[in-house]
C-alpha cells in the first residue's frame, strides 16, 4: 500500500503544550514516536485511496454490510497485521444495504441527490422480494409534480394543495425526520424531498440513517438546489422524475480486533476503539479516529512492553446497523460488548476516537465519573488543562457509550469543543457544516489538534497500564450520584429520596475505606484480586445508574415529573398557555401539535419496539401513556385548561411512580455495591 503523501501538518497545537516533570522517560519515550504527519497521511489515504465505488447514498460511502466496508476492514487489518498485533476478525449481524444511483430530474434538468439510509426507493428488493413504487418505466421511477410543503407537518399540509400522488418538498430543521416522513405517507405524497439539516453548508449533501422508515422513496438534496425548485415554483409548475434503487436484507459486518498480550496481567484490558463505516469519504468521522487508533497501535507496539492486554478494536456499523430500530447506531460496539462480558469484566479503560485532532481553541475528554480525576491528572501533566476540560458526560452517539454505559467499564472520548456547537471565537470552523456530507475531506488547516490528541490518548493509556492500583474512583462515582439527586430534589417535591440518600451514604462510606486502603497496596499480588473485584463491581453498578439521557437514571423521569407537577398546576388555574409550556418539556409531546394523531401514535410505537443498545438495563425512558397527547393536543386547539386539570394529575401520578422506580433500582444497585465493597479482597 502506497502512502507517500507528503503533509505539512500544522502543530501549533502541539507545541504550545509544555510536558510536565511528573511525566516519566518511559512516558516520553511513548509521546515522541508519536507521529501526526503519519497519521495526516493515513487518514487522506483511507478517506480518498480505498474505496473507488460510486454509491447512491453518496460516494465514498461504506455503510454496514457493504462490500465497501468489507474493504476498509480488510486494509485495517493489513495495517494492524503490519504493526505485529495479533489480529482476528469478528462477523456480527446486520440491516445491510445495497444502493443503486439516483437520478433526479426537475422540468428535465438534473438535480444532484442521495438515497438517505433506510429510507425508501423507487423500486428494488427488500428480503429478495421485490417492490416498487413508481409509476413508470416499470414502476422503477416516480414522475408527479413539485409541492413545497414547508417543514412538512400536519399544519403545513394543511396549508398546501393537495399533495396525493406529488412530490413533496421538506425542510429539515431541528427535529429529525422520521415524524416528517410519517406524515408525508400520511397524506399520501408519491416521493420525498430533503434539505437544510441544521447548520449544514448550503452546498453540502447530508447523510444519515431514517432508522427503517422505507415507507415512501426519499432522497436527499442541497440547500442550494432546494432554493433553486423553490424559485421554479414561483415560476411555473415543476415537474420532477425520481428514481433510486435500493436493496436491503440480512448482511454481515465485522469488528477488527488487534491485540497485545500483556506481560503481567495479561487477562485485563486495555482498549482503543474506532469506528471505521463511514458516510461519504468522511477524513474526520472516522478515518481521523481510525488512523489515530493506528498510530498509538505503533506506539505500544514499537515502544512500550504493555503489563496489561492492550486491544486495537475498528468497530463496524457505528453509523447504522441495528434492525428495525430508531436508534440503529452503534452496531459494531454494542455487539462486542454482548459477546464479550468476560473482558468488560476486566475492562481497565476504553479510548474511544470518533472525530480526532479538529481545529478548535477548546475539548472536552467525556469520561465515565470513576476516572474523571485520573483524567485531570493527564491534562495536567501535558499542560492542557487550559485548553481541555475533563467531565462526566459520555452521550448515546458514539461507542463510548457502549463500553462504559451499556458495558460498565471505565472509557473516555476528546472532543474538540462542541462539534456540533456554532462558530465563534472557541469553534473557527465547526465541523457540523461538514458533518455526513461530500464536504467531510482531509485539509490540513482542519487538524490543529491532533498531535494533542494523540499525546492525551497515549498517555492516558500508558498511565492505565503502569497503574498497580487501577484509576478507578467510586468516591468520585458517589460525587457524581450526589450531585445529580440534589438537582433532582430541585425539581420535584415528595419523593422518597432519603433511601436512595442513606444507600449513598453507605456506599461512599466503603469507597472510601477502600480506596484508604488501596494507597497502601504494593504488591501485584495484592493488587490483582482486588482490581478484579473493583472491576466487577463496576460493571454490575455503572450501567444501572444512567438512564439512556447520559444522566443519572432518575433525572429524565424526574424532568418528566416536575413538568407534568407544572402542568397540571397552571390547569387548575386555567391557565392554558401556562399548562402547554409545561407539557412541551415532556418527550414526544412537544410533536403532538406539529403532527397528524396517527402519526404520532405510529412514531410512539416505534419507540415502544426500538431493539437499539438499551433494552437490557432500562436506559430508555419509560413514556408517559399515549393519552397525554391528546390532552396536549386538545389544548393547543382551544380547549379549556380547567377541564384537563384531574386528568393531568393521573400522569403526575403516572410520572411520579416512574421516578420512584428509578430511585428504588439507583438504591438498591448502590446498596449491592456497597455490599461488594465491604468484602473486597484487601490487604
Amino acid at each position: 500500500m502506497q502512502k507517500t503523501i507528503p503533509v505539512a501538518l500544522v502543530v501549533a497545537a502541539a507545541s504550545s503544550v509544555s510536558i510536565r516533570a511528573q511525566i516519566s522517560s518511559a512516558e516520553r519515550t511513548v509521546l515522541d514516536s508519536l507521529d501526526p504527519s503519519r497519521v495526516a497521511a493515513e487518514i487522506r489515504f483511507l478517506s480518498e485511496g480505498v474505496i473507488k465505488t460510486q454509491s447512491g447514498a453518496g460516494n465514498g460511502t461504506a455503510v454496514a454490510g457493504s462490500a465497501e466496508e468489507r474493504a476498509l476492514a480488510d486494509v485495517i487489518a493489513q495495517e494492524m497485521s503490519k504493526l505485529g498485533v495479533n489480529v482476528r476478525r469478528e462477523p456480527f449481524a446486520v440491516r445491510a444495504y445495497e444502493y443503486g444511483p439516483v437520478s433526479l430530474a426537475a422540468n428535465g434538468k438534473p438535480v444532484t441527490a442521495i438515497s438517505l439510509h433506510a429510507a425508501g426507493g423507487t423500486w428494488g428488493t427488500r428480503d429478495g422480494v421485490a417492490y416498487s413504487h413508481g409509476n413508470e418505466a416499470g414502476g422503477h421511477r416516480v414522475r408527479a409534480t413539485l409541492v413545497d410543503v414547508g417543514e412538512g407537518y400536519a399544519p403545513d399540509y394543511a396549508r398546501s394543495s393537495d399533495v396525493r400522488g406529488k412530490v413533496v418538498l421538506v425542510r429539515r430543521g431541528q427535529a429529525w425526520p422520521v415524524y416528517q416522513i410519517l406524515e408525508a405517507v400520511q397524506w399520501g405524497a408519491a416521493a420525498m424531498l430533503l434539505y437544510d439539516y441544521p447548520q449544514a453548508r448550503r452546498d453540502g449533501i447530508r447523510q444519515d440513517s431514517m432508522w427503517y422508515h422505507e415507507q415512501i422513496p426519499m432522497v436527499a438534496i442541497s440547500n442550494n438546489d432546494a432554493a433553486e425548485l423553490q424559485a421554479q415554483l414561483k415560476r411555473g409548475a415543476v415537474e420532477m422524475a425520481l428514481e433510486n434503487r435500493i436493496d436491503s436484507g440480512d448482511g454481515w459486518s465485522q469488528n477488527v480486533v488487534g491485540t497485545i498480550t500483556g506481560s503481567e496481567f495479561p487477562d485485563e484490558w486495555i482498549v482503543v476503539s474506532a469506528h471505521y463505516d463511514r458516510w461519504w469519504k468522511s477524513a474526520q468521522d472516522n478515518c481521523a479516529g481510525v488512523a489515530a487508533m493506528l498510530e498509538l497501535a505503533r506506539a505500544f507496539k514499537t515502544g512500550w512492553r504493555p503489563r496489561r492486554s492492550v486491544m486495537f478494536l475498528a468497530t463496524g456499523g457505528e453509523e447504522a446497523g441495528i434492525e428495525a430500530s430508531e436508534q440503529d447506531w452503534l452496531a459494531g460496539s454494542h455487539a462486542f460488548v454482548s459477546a464479550h462480558p468476560e473482558i468488560l469484566r476486566r475492562l481497565v479503560y476504553d479510548f474511544n476516537i470518533d472525530l480526532a485532532g479538529w481545529t478548535s481553541n477548546r475539548g472536552d475528554l467525556a469520561s465515565t465519573p470513576d476516572i474523571v480525576a485520573h483524567q485531570q491528572r493527564v491534562l495536567a501533566d501535558l499542560g492542557a488543562s487550559d485548553r481541555v476540560t475533563a467531565t462526566a458526560a459520555i452521550g448515546n452517539t458514539t461507542d463510548t457509550w457502549n463500553f462504559g454505559i451499556v458495558g460498565g467499564g471505565g472509557a473516555s472520548i476528546l472532543r474538540w469543543n462542541e462539534p456540533f456547537g456554532a462558530q465563534g471565537d472557541s469553534q473557527p470552523n465547526p465541523f457540523l457544516q461538514y458533518y455526513h456530507t461530500q464536504l467531510d475531506l482531509f485539509h490540513q488547516q482542519d487538524y490543529e489538534n491532533l498531535p494533542l490528541h494523540l499525546r492525551i490518548g497515549a498517555l492516558s493509556l500508558v498511565r492505565m497500564d503502569e497503574a498497580l492500583n487501577l484509576p478507578l474512583s467510586f468516591p468520585e462515582v458517589a460525587f457524581w450520584v450526589q450531585k445529580a439527586l440534589d438537582a433532582d430534589a430541585e425539581k420535584v417535591g415528595g419523593a422518597a429520596f432519603e433511601p436512595t440518600r442513606a444507600a449513598l451514604r453507605v456506599f461512599r462510606a466503603q469507597a472510601e475505606r477502600v480506596e484508604a486502603k488501596r494507597a497502601k497496596i504494593t504488591a501485584p499480588e495484592q493488587a490483582r484480586p482486588l482490581n478484579r473485584w473493583l472491576m466487577r463491581t463496576r460493571k454490575d453498578l455503572m450501567p444501572w445508574l444512567f438512564g439512556q439521557n447520559a444522566n443519572l437514571r432518575t433525572s429524565g423521569y424526574a424532568n418528566a415529573l416536575s413538568a407534568v407537577i407544572a402542568a397540571r398546576s397552571a390547569a387548575e388555574k386555567g391557565d392554558r398557555a401556562g399548562a402547554l409550556a409545561a407539557m412541551e418539556r415532556v418527550n414526544p409531546i412537544r410533536m403532538a401539535s406539529r403532527v397528524s394523531p396517527e402519526v404520532a401514535r405510529i412514531e410512539r410505537l416505534y419507540w415502544y419496539s426500538n431493539g437499539d443498545w438499551s433494552p437490557a438495563y432500562g436506559q430508555k425512558q419509560r413514556l408517559l401513556g399515549a393519552d397525554l397527547d391528546d390532552v396536549y393536543r386538545r389544548l393547543a386547539n382551544g380547549g379549556d385548561a380547567s377541564a384537563e386539570a384531574s386528568v393531568l394529575g393521573r400522569f403526575e401520578t403516572e410520572a411520579r411512580a416512574n421516578f420512584n422506580e428509578a430511585l428504588f433500582l439507583i438504591t438498591g444497585k448502590l446498596n449491592e455495591a456497597a455490599a461488594a465493597l465491604r468484602v473486597a479482597p484487601l490487604p
